[in-house]
């Protein structure tokens, strides 16, 4: 029973550190240096996916059916942060695919020669 009640003290003081941890988060203002690191993040996630989709053997409606709604949301993205857009990064040397399919447009609505880019 005295364990039992030592292991209810320690999770009541690990649960108000973690409403304090919440409180602190909460009322953290998010600058737009916060915005641009997690856009970057999500942009070299995002491009190495779609390299390795590119690069795969999976049919091109398979494909398709991932790709698409990715660079939607992009593009949705970029129209909504226009001004917080991450450093413009090429990508690497045969990072690029050339299948088959309607070409390709970049995060932000430009079109890249026919292959998926993102920065």
């Amino acid at each position: 029973m005295k364990r039992w009640l030592a292991r209810g003290r320690e999770l009541q003081a690990l649960e108000r550190a973690r409403t304090e941890l919440d409180a602190n988060q909460a009322t953290t203002p998010v600058n737009k240096t916060t915005i641009q690191a997690a856009r970057s993040q999500w942009f070299k996630v995002v491009s190495l996916v779609l390299s390795n989709l590119e690069m795969s053997r999976a049919p091109a409606r398979d494909i398709e059916i991932i790709r698409g709604p990715v660079l939607r949301a992009s593009d949705r993205a970029g129209k909504r942060y226009a001004s917080a857009a991450p450093e413009e990064a090429p990508l690497e040397d045969g990072a690029q695919g050339a299948g088959p399919g309607p070409s390709k447009a970049e995060p932000g609505g430009a079109e890249v020669g026919g292959a998926s880019e993102l920065p």
